[in-house]
This record gives C-alpha cells, structure tokens and sequence, in this order.
C-alpha cells in the first residue's frame, strides 16, 4: 500500500496541476515547489532520526512523493518525463525493500536496528540484494532511480530552479545514509541473538518474489532507453492540457 497507494494520490495532484493551475504558474507552481521541498526535509529527517526499519523507509516514501511534486511543479516536458519515470520506479524499488525488510523482520523477530546484526554470515544473497535495491533507491546509476531524478533536476535548471534543483541532488545523500544504516546495522557487524525461529520453507518463498522484483527494477533502471518515450508521450501529455481535454470533451 505504501509503495503504490501514495501514487494514486500523487497522479491526483499532478492532473489538478495540469489541467486547472494553468492561468498563473508563478504562484501554483511555485507553491508546489515550496510544499515539494518541505515535504523532502521532513522526509530526510524522519528517515534518519529513527531505527525502526519500517519508519525508515516509510520515510523515504515522504521523500519520493517530495521530489516526484518537485518534478511536476517545474512544468515542463523534461521534468514530467522525470517524474513519471520516478514514480514508477518508486512504485517498485518501495514494494521491494518492503518485502525485504519484512524477510529481515522475519529472521530477527525484530523491527529495531539496534537489535540486529551479522545476517550477512547467513544470508548473503539477502545483504547483497538489499544493497542493490538500497543504490536504486537513492539513484547510482545506472539503476532505475537515477534516470528519473537526473531528468527532474535537468528539468529543474531549465525552469530555472537552480538552487531547490541542488536540494534534490544533495537529499540523494541523506536517502543514501538512510538505507545503508539498515545495511550496517543489520547486515554487518557481530551476530546478535535472534528472537524469530526461521523456517527454511518459508524464507524461500518470501525471498524468491522478492529477488524478482529487484531484478526488474534493476532492468528498469538498465533499460531505460526502451521505456523514456512511454515517459515521453506522458509529459507531452501533461505539459499540453488541450490534448487531454481535447479527448475527453470530444463529442461523437
């Protein structure tokens, strides 16, 4: 739900803007903006003053649904492009360390940071998935969160927004810390006591769907070339309301 219900309300805001806060971007848009980068602040904050592994990411998802609006509210073709692009892949990259943490929940029988460690010395393939999904997330390229922020950004300079474009680029850093305090904590470190009793049955059934999904944000991300003129005929879309109202309003 976190990873694909906060879309829903994001698509919502993006068609309001789009279709009737056309007549003075100076003051719709820019509010956007503002509200944007204060929601990636709280975000940021939320994200690193917790331990629990689910706030943590909770948290994250404030800080998508932050730059995705940033896009949206720079109103030109590159940012819209970047912010469906990155509204996908946050679909994805979420559901994934969703299920991820639930599997390291599983095993530890615990939901605090400071009550993990060392699940690396048994479950490699795990740490090593979780650290993939944890670089998509925060945009290394070339996986899928790089491609729909670099676009946002590069949208940003163009309208002009210099300074809140910077913003985005640095709160990649923050989103980074964020999730490799999860990879240290957790993955790293001396073997603590855990609490869960692990069923080898149950662990492969949760972890094989899970390694699928960051294998398809992995080739989300690798194969960008093929999906951004789907992105393409979004923003066009979105930055030229008549087409939409247009098609609409069309009378038979």
């Amino acid at each position: 739900f976190g990873a694909l219900l906060t879309k829903v309300g994001i698509y919502a805001i993006t068609r309001t803007y789009t279709l009737f806060f056309v007549h003075d971007l100076s003051y719709t848009h820019d509010l956007l903006m503002a509200l944007a980068v204060a929601t990636i602040i709280a975000g940021c904050i939320g994200a690193l003053a917790y331990h629990d592994v689910k706030l943590i990411i909770i948290y994250n998802i404030v800080i998508a649904v932050g730059v995705i609006l940033f896009g949206v509210s720079q109103m030109n073709e590159i940012a819209l492009k970047g912010a469906m692009f990155y509204l996908i892949h946050d679909m994805l990259i979420k559901a994934a360390l969703f299920m991820l943490i639930g599997i390291v929940i599983y095993i530890t029988g615990t939901s605090d940071l400071r009550k993990m460690g060392g699940l690396m010395n048994k479950y490699p393939a795990l740490g090593w998935c979780y650290l993939i999904a944890a670089f998509g997330l925060a945009g290394i390229p070339p996986l899928s969160g790089f491609v729909g922020k670099l676009l946002i950004v590069q949208g940003g300079f163009e309208a002009g927004s210099k300074w809140s474009s910077i913003f985005i680029l640095a709160s990649s850093l923050l989103v980074l810390l964020s999730v490799i305090r999860i990879f240290l904590y957790a993955f790293w470190g001396e073997e603590k006591e855990t609490t869960g009793t692990v069923d080898k049955k149950v662990y492969y059934t949760l972890f094989m769907p899970t390694v699928l999904l960051v294998l398809i944000t992995v080739a989300y991300g690798v194969g960008s070339e093929w999906i951004t003129p789907f992105m393409d005929d979004a923003a066009k879309l979105l930055s030229d309301p008549s087409i939409y109202i247009d098609a609409v309003m069309k009378e038979d």
